[in-house]
């Protein structure tokens, strides 16, 4: 487990009495993918960013009681990353 995981996870346990059932979201947008675009970083970078603040959003959840499966942006991708939380 990650550092951004455990992190995430310690955050994640005051939201565990908010527990809805299964939810999928698909983001259109970014504001860390757009910033580092905009930055000029490679698009390796800035996907390597969206998978650290992926861990983050991974532990939170799971910290409340939620599994997440999440894709986070990559490359050439249309829009931003896809999550799906689901009953842990």
């Amino acid at each position: 487990m990650s550092g951004q995981d455990r992190r995430g996870r310690s955050m994640g346990k005051s939201f565990a009495k908010y527990g809805p059932a299964d939810l999928e979201i698909q983001l259109h947008g970014c504001l860390l993918k757009d910033a580092g675009c905009e930055a000029g970083l490679p698009e390796d970078k800035v996907a390597t960013l969206r998978r650290i603040a992926g861990a983050v959003d991974k532990g939170l959840l799971e910290g409340a009681g939620f599994r997440l499966e999440n894709r986070t942006w990559t490359p050439s991708a249309k829009g931003c990353c896809l999550l799906r939380v689901l009953r842990g």
